[in-house]
């Protein structure tokens, strides 16, 4: 199998059941798509990360801190998201994984793959997967675009650390599976990175940090790391200048 980040299917997979969280590893799940979501979930306005979450657990080695997450994965950046598209569709035999496409306007690149993405990078969030059975795909409600773009709007601050995606080559590890849409999103020969779970995190209006995926303790770590270089008591990810401590943790990031 490749070694990259093959699919979110892969590193964060979808699970009925909830684990237990450990030092470790840590299993968080949102609140059903389409539920109103708390202040809790929106951490001070402005951006309402539930949605892009879904209904969904995911599985996940906790990373303690950002600068350990830059140095483990091979493109981080943070800038503003300029863009929400479908993106590529992962067909198997049993299942069909969906994916965004966010587009994020640059401004500090800590790790690239391709030059391109010190100005513009791309990545890919999965949405979850719809079951293929004998009348076809069952699909179930998943955000749009347009609901992406509402739930992190344009302008919207975004750290976004992951691995370049696999080409639809690469991902073709087994014969039942097929890609659709690989370019959706994106201008042909742009590289696609995929999310991790801890490093998709978004800036509320107050200057909070909300994730897109992972749960609240696990930010936590990132934040009072973050706090601690930078010397003040935002601590929480809850608390206004957290964000901005982790734009400052990644924009000073030196590689061992």
């Amino acid at each position: 199998m490749n070694k990259k980040l093959l699919a979110p299917t892969l590193f964060a997979a979808a699970f009925i059941l909830a684990g237990c969280g450990s030092e470790t590893t840590s299993t968080t799940t949102a609140a059903a798509a389409g539920s109103t979501p708390s202040a809790a979930d929106d951490c001070g306005g402005g951006v309402q990360p539930a949605l892009v979450r879904g209904n969904r657990y995911f599985d996940y080695d906790v990373i303690p801190n950002l600068t350990a997450s830059v140095a483990k994965w091979e493109v981080a950046v943070t800038g503003r998201v300029i863009g929400w598209t479908e993106g590529r569709s992962v067909y198997d035999v049993e299942h069909v994984e969906r994916y965004a496409t966010v587009a994020i306007e640059v401004e500090t690149a800590a790790k690239v793959e391709d030059p391109s993405q010190r100005d513009v990078a791309y990545f890919d969030v999965s949405l979850g997967s719809d079951t293929i059975n004998a009348e076809g795909i069952a699909a179930d409600n998943k955000p749009t675009p347009e609901e992406l773009e509402r739930a992190i709007p344009l302008g919207t601050r975004m750290i976004a650390i992951g691995n370049t995606a696999p080409t639809p080559e690469e991902e073709r590890y087994a014969p039942s599976i097929r890609i659709e849409g690989y370019e959706a999103g994106r201008p042909a020969g742009a590289p696609l990175a995929s999310l991790t779970v801890q490093g998709s995190l978004v800036e509320t209006k107050n200057g909070c940090t909300a994730s897109i995926r992972a749960q609240d303790q696990d930010v936590s770590y990132w934040t009072a790391h973050a706090a601690e270089l930078a010397g003040n008591e935002a601590t929480a990810a809850t608390s206004p200048g957290s964000f901005q401590n982790l734009v400052d943790e990644l924009s000073n990031y030196k590689p061992n």
